[in-house]
């Protein structure tokens, strides 16, 4: 039996128990059901846009965005400001940077907004496991970690601060510093832009030290351009050669080096970074260190006789 050849009530009742896709996917199997379910779908999305919305963002329909927008207007009813702030991260995660205009000068998605770079509708992603990828930040931090150019570029022109900080006290620059997998451009852009090289986040850490323990060798040689302070201390006294050399990344390590990072500057617990490199096992490393003049904390530091 058809649904349609149902009572009208008990179609109705059925409804209630589809979720907007559904009744979507309902309304295109043919003309009497599109009839039929279309003003229900259209109820439907008005009374909870979420999925609809968050669909349109992630794929540029601006169209659709705008219909179900002029549609609450119609009925006195606003998009929430949470909600518009996710869309602006769902666009920006997505490349939509054709979007990004409408969304921020039309809609008033707050560029300061900070919400999760994935929601309830990305579950499936792996990367969802990733504590960087559910931490509230601003879309301009996720453009960064994406190191899309284009979708930072406007995201600045619309006025994102390009020093605004997570809650942990991390800066678009500690994001873009943080990813390695792709070229520096957006590094580049932030710092053009006036991003701040010395902003500490909550453990003490600066873009150098992400970029070092990372081994993002072109944000570190950006960063040194710039200023960043190869001296800089983070948690437990840790200098961005230490994040290096922890990481076993001897370009990195290199790199610090040449730009004036002291071989023989010690942590909070007086380890040096010789020390590291010998107690980890990087041959490579602790060679090109002892060839700068660094020593081990009991040649500097041996331990008194007794």
């Amino acid at each position: 039996m058809s649904l349609l050849n149902l009572p009208a009530e008990l179609t109705l009742l059925i409804s209630d128990y589809l979720s907007p896709g559904d009744l979507n996917s309902m309304a295109q199997t043919s003309r009497n059901c599109a009839s039929f379910f279309d003003p229900l779908l259209q109820d439907r999305v008005l009374d909870d846009p979420k999925f609809v919305l968050f669909w349109a963002a992630r794929n540029g329909r601006k169209e659709t965005i705008h219909k179900i927008l002029t549609a609450m207007q119609e009925k006195q009813k606003e998009i929430d400001p949470v909600l518009k702030a996710r869309m602006l991260m769902v666009a920006t995660r997505h490349d939509q940077v054709d979007l990004l205009d409408y969304l921020v000068r039309t809609l008033s998605a707050d560029l300061s907004a900070r919400v999760p770079m994935y929601t309830i509708w990305d579950s499936s992603n792996a990367r969802n496991n990733s504590t960087i990828y559910m931490k509230p930040t601003t879309a301009l931090h996720a453009a960064a970690l994406g190191h899309n150019e284009a979708v930072a570029q406007r995201l600045i022109e619309l006025g994102a601060d390009v020093n605004a900080l997570d809650e942990d006290g991390a800066s678009p620059l500690h994001y873009a510093a943080h990813n390695s997998a792709t070229a520096p451009a957006v590094t580049r852009l932030l710092l053009e832009h006036g991003s701040k090289t010395e902003t500490e986040d909550t453990w003490q850490g600066r873009p150098l030290h992400r970029a070092a323990g990372w081994g993002n060798l072109e944000a570190i040689e950006l960063l040194l351009q710039y200023g960043a302070d190869v001296a800089a201390r983070g948690f437990s006294g840790l200098l961005p050669l230490h994040n290096a050399v922890e990481r076993g990344v001897y370009a990195a390590v290199v790199l610090l080096v040449e730009g004036g990072s002291d071989v023989n500057a010690r942590t909070v617990t007086g380890w040096r970074s010789l020390d590291m490199a010998e107690n980890n096992g990087f041959a490579q490393i602790s060679e090109y260190l002892k060839a700068k003049g660094a020593v081990t904390r009991f040649v500097a530091d041996p331990i008194p006789e007794h």
